[in-house]
């Protein structure tokens, strides 16, 4: 009955078990390099840590910013903005 598809699922069973050995034996290094290295590996996550939280800061500051010109508007949305109904015509 499913004779046609069995050896497709076949080979997607397979790309996707040698998509996971791949990703597996890439951490089973990984976390051995951490082992052997540590000090490099705290700097670099240190590093990243830095980084997302500045970027997370900038993105806060300007909703904060973005929200603030709103209020000083009044309108609380954007001006001369028109919205078509597709149906509008029927």
């Amino acid at each position: 009955m499913f004779k046609g598809c069995s050896s497709q699922f076949s080979q997607a069973t397979k790309g996707i078990a040698s998509g996971v050995l791949t990703l597996g034996i890439a951490l089973l290094c990984f976390g051995g390099l951490i082992v052997v290295l540590p000090a490099i590996f705290i700097f670099i996550a240190a590093g990243f840590f830095f980084l997302v939280g500045m970027s997370v800061v900038g993105y806060a500051i300007r909703l904060f910013l973005t929200a603030h010109q709103m209020d000083k508007a009044g309108s609380g949305g954007r001006e001369n903005v028109r919205i078509h109904d597709p149906n509008e015509h029927l």
